[in-house]
């Protein structure tokens, strides 16, 4: 069914006619921009923990392996909605980390990615404004930037669009935003396609390329898409993936089925727990992960010609394009969700370009999520190594992974130096 879907699909991105001569005019509509994915360090970001209460155990850990990964000069907001569910057991940076409390019937997910958008202005980094989405409906999340506006003394505006910050990257020359949201919004608005980045262009401050094909292949283009700045970006490579997973069925079998039952066990962060209730009471259990290492291999092959369609298109729109290894997975491997528990978690997506960059004074580094398949990981920090980044792998994202999500997923940056 995929394969069908795809081989009648555009590859690529398009730009929209008259997007290229517009820049002037956006920059003289708004002062802001979109804060890029490229360039400097980091100073502000904010993550999220549901209640240890309501949440599997892998949240909590998830959590403090970010915290303690990240630089410790950056400033870490942690948004919870059961502040006495946790115990800080150790701190040594008290006015480095900063809760963030929303009540406790408001429900929200680990990904503080998508719920909105972050502007600043160029020449005051401080003067920073988060642009929530027109509408957002996962959970609770929607009250995010509400919170972290007030807290943090931003300015908060609501967009006249509709969005996902994951569908969204950034360097200092484009905003990249994937077709599914261009679709969308024209649906909903009523409008043209052409009217609708041309909105966005205005509301975030820069040029827009819009990268397809629509329907898209995976949900949010910050999982196989890395803005790097100076006219280079890296794409998911799904051959690459294929290859080292091909290789170690065939050289150390044992070592895929120990990441396949490592998926299995740990899905609600400890091998002891079987299963869990559901919000309605229903029985949740960990998904079947163990041998379905091999329909990934045959799914990535679909995938393939679409992510070197964007590589290519790119190229020939100026980009230098480095290649990161892919595998497919998460909820679009799977053809519906379980109908009585509405579960999406499936085998994870492992991806190595959901991921946080730093640049600054010569300095390249990438923090890269890290999944626990040996053979995976080590090749996708190769090769950000190949191409000048330092990585520093953070643990405990292979559970995300499972539902589509993974490191830039669950990190928003609000300010950079």
């Amino acid at each position: 069914m995929l394969r069908n879907l795809l081989a009648a699909l555009a590859l690529g991105f398009s730009l929209v006619p008259g997007v290229a001569s517009s820049d002037q005019s956006t920059a003289q509509a708004t002062s802001q921009s979109l804060l890029p994915d490229t360039d400097g360090s980091l100073q502000q970001v904010v993550i999220s923990a549901n209640s240890a209460r309501q949440s599997a155990l892998r949240n909590v850990e998830l959590i403090s392996n970010i915290v303690n990964a990240l630089p410790a000069s950056a400033k870490i907001y942690i948004i919870v909605n059961d502040r006495d569910a946790f115990i800080v057991a150790r701190n040594p940076w008290p006015e480095r980390i900063q809760f963030i409390e929303l009540p406790f019937s408001n429900p929200i997910t680990i990904w503080t990615q998508d719920p909105f958008l972050v502007l600043h202005q160029p020449a005051a980094p401080q003067q920073v404004t988060l642009l929530a989405s027109k509408e957002f409906e996962r959970a609770g999340d929607a009250l995010m930037a509400e919170k972290i506006a007030d807290v943090a003394g931003y300015e908060l505006k609501q967009s006249a669009l509709y969005f996902e910050g994951g569908n969204v990257v950034s360097d200092n020359d484009f905003v990249f935003i994937g077709a599914n949201t261009i679709r969308y919004n024209a649906l909903e608005l009523q409008i043209s396609e052409i009217d609708v980045v041309l909105d966005f262009q205005k509301e975030l401050g820069r040029r827009v390329l819009v990268i397809g094909p629509f329907p898209q292949p995976v949900a949010h283009i910050d999982m196989m898409l890395t803005p790097l700045g100076h006219k280079r970006v890296a794409v998911a490579d799904a051959n690459a993936g294929i290859r080292i997973a091909e290789q170690a069925l065939t050289n150390d079998p044992e070592s895929v089925a120990n990441f396949e039952q490592f998926c299995e066990d740990n899905f609600f962060g400890h091998p002891s727990i079987k299963n869990l209730l559901g919000s309605e009471g229903q029985k949740i259990t960990a998904p079947q992960v163990l041998g379905k290492t091999r329909d990934m291999i045959e799914l990535s092959r679909n995938v393939a010609p679409v992510l070197d369609g964007i590589a290519d298109s790119l190229k020939e729109y100026g980009y230098r394009v480095d290649r990161i290894p892919f595998l497919f997975g998460g909820p679009e491997s799977r053809n519906a969700p379980d109908v009585e528990t509405g579960m999406q978690a499936t085998y994870p997506m492992l991806t190595y370009n959901n991921v946080l960059l730093e640049q600054d004074e010569g300095r390249h580094r990438v923090y890269l999520p890290l999944y626990g398949w040996p053979a995976m990981d080590e090749a996708a920090a190769s090769a950000w190594q190949r191409i000048g980044f330092e990585p520093r792998s953070i643990d405990g994202l292979t559970i995300s992974a499972m539902y589509g999500g993974a490191l830039r997923c669950s990190v928003k940056v609000l300010e950079k130096k």
